[in-house]
């Protein structure tokens, strides 16, 4: 298997690189709500939803809103218009 082109080229060494990861605590919180979600499409709604189900503690709308922004910027979820988002990434498991 040869590939033509490199899939990531190693540039350097970041000094500041903990804004480039995602933390185990928002990683765990992210897979825990994108579990119970639909697939092809699921609404901010739905999405309100499923955080106050696994959220014993209150959760703004403002943080909601702040979370599903987190995970569009980190290409999670996709933004497709008019209230509704799709996954992007597969949730995969240690050894898969």
């Amino acid at each position: 298997l040869v590939f033509n082109h490199p899939l990531m080229k190693n540039l350097g060494i970041c000094e500041d690189w903990k804004h480039l990861v995602i933390g185990d605590k928002k990683m765990t919180k992210w897979s825990n709500i994108l579990r119970d979600l639909n697939d092809d499409r699921f609404s901010t709604q739905d999405f309100y939803n499923i955080v106050d189900i696994l959220n014993p503690m209150n959760v703004t709308n403002r943080t909601k809103r702040r979370w599903l922004r987190q995970m569009d910027n980190a290409n999670v979820i996709e933004d497709i218009g008019q209230g509704y988002w799709k996954k992007k990434l597969k949730i995969l498991k240690s050894g898969d």
